[in-house]
């Protein structure tokens, strides 16, 4: 049995490029690790291509003004075919279809639930004719509880797409601790 018999081709570029980012250190911060209480070096996240950054976050801020508005026309064209989408509490879901059918209730619903990026999360790593992997913070609130929720981590791999440049190809919530 090889490999690519026990993950998908999605779940290989995920791993690879969290393998990939752990690994770089482009600037440095020092900071304290609490348990042993030596100096370990944090890398500061510096975008190595701006355009790109910059390309995500408009992709982003897309995303997120779509879902808010229940624009599910736009929220659903950012969406590759074999979307993959994991979530901490709710589980797996594959394919677009299967996604409209799960966001439709959040989205089209006027006791709904709001959600974003917070400001200043977002980081953003090309992976070269694939695309790109977002690396960020979410948030969220159910309109009839207006209360924001504990920031949530969120992992999006930005696929190229020859006709229309990205689509949301893969994304995981974790909830933080």
């Amino acid at each position: 049995m090889t490999i690519h018999n026990l993950f998908s081709a999605m779940e290989i570029v995920f791993v690879i490029a969290v393998l990939t980012i752990s690994c770089s250190t482009n600037s440095s911060v020092t900071k304290t690790n609490t348990t042993n209480s030596k100096e370990i070096a944090i890398p500061k996240y510096i975008p190595a291509n701006r355009a790109l950054h910059e390309t995500i976050v408009a992709l982003d801020k897309l995303y997120w003004n779509a879902y808010n508005r229940g624009d599910s026309t736009t929220l659903f064209n950012l969406m590759a075919d074999d979307h993959e989408f994991y979530h901490d509490i709710g589980g797996p879901t594959f394919s677009k279809e299967k996604m409209k059918v799960r966001l439709t209730d959040f989205i089209n619903r006027d006791e709904g639930v709001v959600g974003k990026t917070v400001e200043g999360t977002i980081e953003v790593y090309e992976m070269p004719d694939n695309g790109a992997l977002q690396l960020s913070y979410r948030r969220f609130y159910d309109k009839k509880n207006p209360e924001w929720t504990a920031p949530a981590r969120a992992v999006v791999l930005w696929k190229k797409h020859p006709m229309d440049g990205f689509v949301h190809g893969f994304l995981v919530f974790m909830k933080i601790l």
